[in-house]
């Protein structure tokens, strides 16, 4: 038999759960289908959001932010580039903030006519990378609404103007690749924080002189490598040649793509000729110095221009003079003299090593294999470090991040003790960073996860990127840093405490 009482009381509470839903609905879908210009005057929008993120390789970010503040306009930019996800500010390539005027809105707000809203969702499925449009106007009450262009011509009118507005049109990332060669080679230029670096194949980043990042600039303009985009092409019956990966990307999101094996792009041997001069001024200019072998008087000097002289022989052998030039990872010397000697060393940041090719026999000293000339014209990072109230002597690394730090000098960092091994202090803001997995002893300075500074009197594994070194034994380390927490002072080196 049937509980009508029972039944009465489910059914009410149907329609209860019946008109939630409704409601739900309704409030979802109040403001679905409003018009820019139509539903929604664009003069009372007072912010507007463009934000697109890329997961593919490099990953980058782009944001737009058009506000109002006291009845002033403006314009929030900034554009991230990095190797991996996350990109903090230590990956910010350029940004900025413009004030518009009334005719600079007026046509910004012209591109969002005709683009509809709807309620915001921060729902992302899975390998979706944005872009993401928010948008607000001053009689609507709530969160930011999802916005739409109307076309992709609105779109891209948009984007044009904001880039010419922040002055962001400029190249933020190019990287090259050649193979088929012996051995093949891998450059990447990139911009950080308004400074240019070059990394080689996987080595560290290093800085790039302003001169030689204006010249690859102009080579990228001049032979319009964005018109390479979307090339792809392969000459099937070639058994042996060339092939090549291009990427380059400007703050503004501009960016192009190329790849060939043995077919290449109108001017493409012209491009990488000329990339190849650049590279190796650069290169010739950053090891050019007086180098001095160790453990005698006998010293070498390379000048940028190619040329080369000895000095201080031991064979009583009168030195000479000659020219030099880099190859791959090699440096070949040549004499001026009659016997035209050959000689080859390898490199590091901070020496020539001698290669004992089994030809001509090194005349102003005895070599073996391996032996060492050590830079001495070196100019130091222009950094002192203090342990509490103890000065330390510092070998500082030559990369990008000891050049951000040394930006930021002085610093007086709060440091704390941590696993029996090492103390941790925080800079105060993140730098770039190039982590690798790294074995770490007593004396070494790393960066961690961007923004913090590890001095260690012991020995870790981990994600670090190199700093540099204090040249003090482990006692004198462990005596230092093992007996509380301390003050970490860095600062210029014509500075004092």
């Amino acid at each position: 038999m049937l509980n009508t009482s029972n039944g009465g009381i489910m059914m009410k509470r149907i329609g209860m759960v019946v008109l939630m839903l409704l409601m739900v609905l309704l409030c979802t879908t109040a403001h679905a289908g409003m018009i820019v210009g139509e539903d929604i005057p664009s003069g009372e929008i007072t912010e507007f959001w463009y934000t697109y993120s890329s997961s593919s390789f490099p990953p980058y970010y782009l944001r737009y932010y058009l506000y109002t503040e006291n009845g002033e306009k403006y314009l929030f930019h900034e554009a991230r580039e990095g190797d991996d996800w996350p990109l903090g500010e230590e990956y910010n390539t350029v940004s900025g903030t413009v004030q518009l005027t009334a005719g600079e809105w007026d046509n910004l707000m012209d591109c969002l006519k005709g683009g509809d809203v709807s309620e915001r969702s921060d729902e992302i499925l899975d390998g979706d990378a944005g872009p993401w449009w928010y948008l607000n106007w001053s009689s609507h009450e709530g969160d930011l609404l999802e916005y739409r262009f109307a076309d992709l011509g609105r779109q891209r009118a948009f984007e044009e103007q904001c880039s010419e507005l922040a002055g962001n049109h400029v190249l933020s990332w190019l990287f090259w690749h050649r193979g088929g060669e012996m051995m093949p080679r891998s450059y990447t230029v990139f911009l950080r924080n308004g400074k240019y670096f070059l990394r080689e194949n996987e080595n560290e980043a290093t800085p790039l002189a302003d001169e030689f990042a204006a010249q690859i600039r102009k080579i990228v303009t001049d032979y319009d490598l964005l018109s390479w985009d979307g090339f792809d092409e392969s000459m099937q019956y070639v058994l042996d040649g060339e092939d090549f990966s291009l990427e380059v990307r400007y703050a503004d999101g501009t960016a192009a793509r190329a790849y060939g094996s043995n077919a290449f792009p109108d001017g493409y041997h012209e491009v990488m000729a000329r990339l190849d001069d650049v590279l190796q001024q650069e290169k010739m200019t950053r090891i050019a110095g007086t180098y001095r072998l160790e453990n005698s008087e006998l010293t070498l000097t390379l000048q940028a221009d190619g040329t080369y002289a000895f000095s201080g022989s031991q064979s009583g052998q009168e030195p000479d003079s000659g020219t030099w030039y880099t190859y791959l990872d090699m440096i070949d010397l040549s004499e001026d003299a009659e016997e035209g000697l050959e000689f080859s060393f390898g490199y590091d940041a901070d020496a020539l090593i001698y290669l004992d090719m089994g030809e001509d026999s090194f005349p102003y000293a005895d070599l073996t294999n391996g032996a060492r000339f050590v830079r001495v014209d070196k100019k130091e990072a222009g950094m002192r470090l203090w342990i509490g109230e103890t000065e330390v002597p510092v070998t500082w690394e030559n990369n990008a991040s000891v050049e951000e730090l040394s930006r930021l000098l002085p610093l007086s960092i709060q440091m704390s003790m941590y696993g029996g091994f090492e103390q941790v202090g925080p800079i105060g803001q993140s730098i770039m960073r190039d982590d690798r997995q790294t074995d770490t002893g007593y004396g070494d300075i790393v960066l961690y996860q961007g923004n913090q500074v590890v001095v260690f009197y012991g020995s870790n594994t981990w994600a670090y990127t190199r700093l540099g070194h204090i040249n003090l034994s482990e006692e004198e380390m462990t005596d230092l840093l093992s007996h509380g927490n301390v003050i970490l002072t860095i600062r210029n080196a014509e500075e004092s405490t």
